[in-house]
């Protein structure tokens, strides 16, 4: 009876199919070995949608506001109030660690660009966090 489940669970994941709206496509619907629906956030937003996250490092270093291209309307970038040290804002291409503009705690910048993944940010303390808000295009 155990191996027909098995059998039935994998002929089940095989089949099943979702459409995504940004890639335009069916994908497959995926089940991990708990049975519980894998879900899959989305790399980028849909139109007009606001996008906000968070990012931190664990020591002092580089992060990018994201990793995979998303195309926005510009970008608002805050260092969060409890931070201790200074957060560079580099643009990419760029190399030295303090050749961004730098924010101290709670300052804000708004950039205009037009993809996440061209902002790179320099931490010179561990645990500090920005912020961003951005407007997907």
């Amino acid at each position: 009876m155990i191996a027909f489940k098995d059998g039935l669970r994998q002929i089940t994941r095989s089949l099943m199919r979702g459409w995504d709206r940004v890639t335009e496509e069916w994908i497959p619907i995926r089940i991990d070995a708990a049975g519980r629906l894998e879900v899959r956030t989305l790399a980028t937003g849909l139109p007009g949608q606001i996008l906000t996250d968070q990012v931190t490092v664990g020591a002092p270093g580089y992060a990018f506001l994201s990793a995979v291209d998303v195309d926005v309307r510009g970008v608002a970038i805050k260092a969060l109030a409890g931070n201790t040290g200074t957060v560079y804002v580099i643009e990419q291409g760029k190399t030295g660690n303090t050749q961004g503009y730098p924010l101290a705690a709670s300052e804000v910048v708004n950039l205009g660009i037009n993809n996440l993944s061209r902002v790179r940010l320099y931490f010179d303390t561990a645990a500090d966090r920005v912020a961003y808000l951005a407007i997907a295009s």
